[in-house]
């Protein structure tokens, strides 16, 4: 008797597509791409899904309530450490993106903010949220905080990509992270 074949179910197709689009990309990640993740055949696909499209639509919606749902772990982490607030917030933030997953699925969701309407405003929200939570801390300095923080991690998703072709990981230095703070905390 083989092996019980695992249940393919809508989640783990959308986590294929995200894992298999940070390396290849969006446009670069195919039906067979997502099929071979799984181990299935690319036609088992079709059982859950009408079309490739349909995949990224609902994998960049599982990407934005992936990222948005951090927020207010960050914050947590964040008050636990008053005394260096940003900091403390900052370091949240990119100590999570060091899991690998949330690394991907903002990759996937800022690479495709320029051609994708669901792309766009799941970026979108996911800053409105983090000025939001910041806003009573920071004031209208949030924005920019937010704005530096977003640059930042654009660099560490750019800097992660390259390393996990490598096979190694990567993380911010409090230096970086310090320098980004003081010219917020004031």
């Amino acid at each position: 008797m083989g092996m019980k074949r695992e249940r393919i179910s809508k989640q783990r197709i959308i986590e294929a597509f995200v894992s298999e689009s940070f390396t290849r990309g969006a446009e670069g990640t195919s039906l067979s791409d997502i099929a071979a993740a799984l181990g299935i055949k690319k036609s088992s696909l079709y059982n859950h899904y009408p079309n490739r499209e349909a995949i990224v639509s609902d994998a960049l919606s599982y990407c934005g309530g992936l990222l948005c749902a951090r927020i207010p772990l960050w914050l947590e982490e964040a008050r636990a450490h008053s005394c260096d607030f940003l900091f403390a917030f900052a370091r949240a933030l990119f100590a999570d993106f060091g899991s690998g997953q949330l690394v991907e699925a903002v990759s996937l969701v800022e690479s495709e903010k320029f051609f994708d309407d669901v792309a766009f405003s799941v970026s979108s929200r996911f800053k409105v949220g983090m000025v939001g939570a910041l806003f009573p801390v920071l004031g209208a300095r949030a924005e920019g905080f937010v704005g530096a923080l977003c640059l930042m991690l654009d660099d560490y998703v750019s800097a992660g990509k390259m390393m996990a072709r490598r096979g190694c990981g990567i993380e911010v230095s409090e230096e970086k992270l310090r320098a980004l703070i003081n010219g917020f905390s004031r």
